[in-house]
């Protein structure tokens, strides 16, 4: 007798790889509209994706790893694309919880320029393979994620794993003990590491995906991320959520604070650890009841 499973594909490959695309949780208009809106906000600072003479680093935002943007955490256009119920729905069902218990983190997007003659000429970002997740902790943390907004083929840079790696995460750090590790940072696999995992089948990955795609990973799962080097600039944004009942009160009313601050945080929203300040350069978020639910507020609170 043959037992099927009701459970969509991408959930089956999240857990037993660690990492999975949900095809189609962004629709296309959502998609379009951020990426207008993406462009018009690098537009504020002198940049203009279709003037070559605009393309200087005087003329862009600071960023991290040459187009990681935390300065956009709190503009419209950035919680609009949070509250997109495909994304909300993914998270959902990875959590096994309703999209209403969410909360989310206040994190970065992602505008990277390929290299070469159609974008940047500084030289590529070396790998990086990390984990987020405490070292100390041997099961789920987190399930972390991507919205991709522009195709994701071979050549147009993007997320990188070690698909498996979050089965061998607590056989890894008895090989490699960790030293101490605060919350806010994270963790490096530095070669010998990748030697490690190689040496038990564990290897590189490109996720490939389509413009409107979720990538969804779990947070013991080795990553990194490479630059494009085709014509297409990458455009993404970071999405991570947890269930309400995952965070300390104290840490619910810290995240309350740090959105009516306007202020940036990590990937871990039952943390909150905050970054910088960043007022919103094109437009505020509406406080829709799904927006005061993903700080951590309760819609009763807001009325």
């Amino acid at each position: 007798m043959t037992i099927t499973s009701n459970r969509p594909a991408w959930l089956e490959a999240l857990e037993h790889d660690g990492v999975a695309v949900v095809p189609a949780a962004i629709p296309p208009a959502e998609v379009a509209a951020f990426e207008a809106d993406a462009y018009a906000w690098l537009g504020t600072f002198g940049y203009d994706p279709l003037d070559r003479t605009t393309w200087k680093r005087a003329r862009l935002p600071p960023a991290w790893r040459t187009g990681m943007y935390s300065s956009a955490a709190h503009e419209a256009f950035v919680w609009r694309l949070r509250c997109v119920p495909g994304i909300l729905a993914a998270f959902a069902s990875a959590w096994d919880t309703s999209p209403e218990t969410l909360v989310a983190s206040f994190d970065s997007i992602n505008i990277t320029r390929p290299l070469g003659k159609f974008g940047r000429n500084s030289k590529a970002t070396k790998p990086w393979p990390h984990l987020d997740q405490d070292p100390g902790r041997a099961g789920l943390e987190l399930y972390q994620g991507i919205a991709v907004l522009s195709d994701s083929g071979p050549n147009d840079g993007g997320l990188c794993v070690l698909p498996g790696s979050h089965r061998l995460h607590s056989e890894y750090f008895k090989a490699f003990p960790p030293p101490p590790w605060k919350p806010n940072r994270i963790f490096r696999i530095p070669a010998r590491g990748m030697a490690w995992y190689a040496a038990r089948g564990v290897t590189k990955r490109k996720v490939e995906a389509k413009a409107g795609d979720l990538i969804l990973w779990d947070s013991r799962v080795v990553h990194w991320n490479e630059d494009p080097i085709g014509e297409r600039i990458r455009l993404a944004a970071y999405v991570c959520y947890c269930p309400r009942s995952l965070i300390a009160e104290d840490v619910l009313s810290k995240r309350v604070q740090l959105f009516y601050t306007r202020t940036w945080t990590n990937h871990k929203p039952f943390l909150a650890v905050a970054g910088k300040e960043c007022v919103p350069r094109l437009a505020e978020p509406e406080e829709t009841d799904t927006l005061v639910r993903l700080i951590g507020s309760s819609v009763e609170d807001s009325t």
